[in-house]
């Protein structure tokens, strides 16, 4: 589901959420009552091993708390339950591994390499080449990668960048469920296609309409802003269309 946003808290790892899993309801399923929770885990036949349920911080992650490891283990192998008719991940705070997709990524980049631009953000534990499913150039090799990555403790999904820098060239960032960026403006949850920002022609820059530009020296003389590249560039809708036809090797 394209449209199924995932947006965490930071979760706590440790003694406070041993046997403890986090419920990641669909936001447009908003407001969950407790007995939404009740009603998806009793299907599982796993209601009578929790102990503890609530709402953590914001209203679609719900922290349940189970009797044993091999409770919270049996619930964690369901991986996904249906809540309020809509899907609900299942998380494991001490292994929050996020799914990646890296695109403009040249064929000279190194798994070392990857793993290095993401250090701050936590671990990588799998880096895989995406090759073409085309017929004429089958198997040859892409700019895309998929990569595993075991976030720091205290880091989000959030906190990821939208392009990062690998190796001294960019590559976007694809995190599934996250909203997206727009390329033009910055602003999320839409791509420059249908970003509604003003182009003034005076300045050669976006924000503003001509009749509101306040034109400077600088602006007068100073080299042009990379707006003209910037509205180039794929956005994550069009490096997606770009890359179809292609799969992990």
């Amino acid at each position: 589901d394209k449209d199924y946003q995932v947006i965490l808290p930071a979760l706590p790892t440790g003694r406070t959420v041993v046997n403890t899993v986090f419920l990641h309801g669909d936001l447009r399923a908003r407001p969950f009552r407790v007995e939404d929770f009740r009603d998806a885990i009793a299907q599982t036949g796993r209601l009578n091993e929790v102990v503890a349920l609530g709402a953590y911080q914001v209203n679609h992650v719900w922290a349940v708390t189970l009797n044993s490891p091999e409770a919270t283990k049996r619930l964690l192998s369901v991986n996904e339950l249906l809540v309020k008719g809509r899907r609900c991940l299942i998380i494991d705070p001490e292994n929050q591994q996020t799914k990646l997709k890296l695109h403009w990524v040249l064929h000279g980049v190194t798994d070392e390499d990857i793993r290095s631009a993401f250090a701050p953000f936590g671990m990588v534990t799998e880096a895989a080449r995406e090759r073409w499913r085309v017929h004429g150039v089958d198997q040859m090799g892409s700019t895309t990668r998929t990569v595993l990555l075991k976030l720091r403790a205290g880091t989000t999904v959030s906190d990821l960048p939208h392009q990062i820098k690998i190796a001294g060239g960019w590559a976007l960032v694809v995190v599934p469920g996250r909203p997206m960026q727009c390329l033009r403006c910055k602003g999320s949850g839409h791509v420059r296609r249908e970003c509604k920002v003003p182009y003034c022609p005076q300045c050669r820059r976006y924000g503003h309409s001509d009749a509101q530009c306040v034109r400077s020296y600088a602006t007068v003389t100073g080299p042009g802003n990379n707006d003209e590249v910037a509205d180039h560039l794929m956005d994550t809708t069009e490096a997606e269309e770009a890359a179809q036809g292609t799969g992990e090797s």
